[in-house]
């Protein structure tokens, strides 16, 4: 079977702690080099099983923002791909004070930085959170969809849904357009779902070998199915 599969995400999708990853080293003045995602996360996983290129874009401790930037600048056309949309209170940023000049920074809760502590300590808002990443998870998905691009949505953060508190009708009609669209392990993310089946985790809170594998028997059949969509438009092209 011909054809690729890209994925897009955090450390989950990059592979963090299974042990073939490589994050690079970053010399000083220089770009970081030899970057190289995990083989044995559930995308590649599935990507193996059924023959597929696998393109990994993942990367680790960033924001939902520069996940929609890499869809937007790496997806190809007749591209399987599959995204896992991270913690909505990660917040990516261009630095203009940065050497190489504007380089993107992503900053989290429990950040020790004083970027971190002015941000969270002041301007930093659970409405603003949804706001931001579900206008971004929106709009990316409107953009597969004018392209023709299969894809599949699984996301971390339940608060991307909640309803109960910084809710306005503008957040609202975004849950409603989105809701079906961003898909869980039934009613739990990836790594509650892994500590639930009691897989192994690792002590930075990434689910391990096992845990992939049985992610990507879940997922397998859904991946085959959209990638025969492209299959089957192929032939109805050939025979027009």
């Amino acid at each position: 079977m011909s054809g690729r599969l890209q994925s897009f995400g955090c450390s989950f999708f990059f592979g963090t702690d299974l042990g073939d990853e490589n994050t690079g080293v970053k010399e000083e003045g220089a770009k970081t080099t030899n970057r190289a995602a995990s083989k044995k996360t559930w995308p590649a996983i599935i990507a193996r099983n059924l023959g597929l290129r696998y393109e990994c874009y993942a990367w680790p401790g960033i924001g939902n923002d520069q996940i929609a930037k890499s869809i937007y600048a790496n997806v190809k056309e007749s591209s399987v791909v599959l995204i896992n949309w991270t913690y909505i209170d990660r917040f990516d940023y261009i630095n203009s004070l940065s050497e190489p000049a504007n380089e993107e920074l992503t900053i989290c809760p429990g950040d020790n930085d004083s970027t971190a502590r002015v941000y969270y300590d002041n301007f930093h808002s659970e409405r603003q959170d949804k706001w931001r990443s579900l206008q971004s998870i929106y709009s990316t998905h409107q953009y597969l969809k004018s392209h023709n691009i299969k894809f599949i949505s699984t996301y971390m953060d339940h608060l991307l849904f909640d309803t109960r508190f910084h809710s306005p009708p503008y957040i609202r009609n975004l849950q409603n357009q989105l809701k079906d669209e961003l898909h869980r392990f039934a009613r739990y993310n990836f790594l509650e779902w892994a500590e639930k089946k009691n897989f192994e985790i690792s002590a930075n809170h990434h689910p391990l070998h096992e845990a992939h594998e049985r992610a990507a028997e879940i997922w397998m059949m859904k991946v085959n199915d959209l990638h025969e969509e492209y299959t089957i438009k192929d032939v109805e092209n050939d025979d027009k």
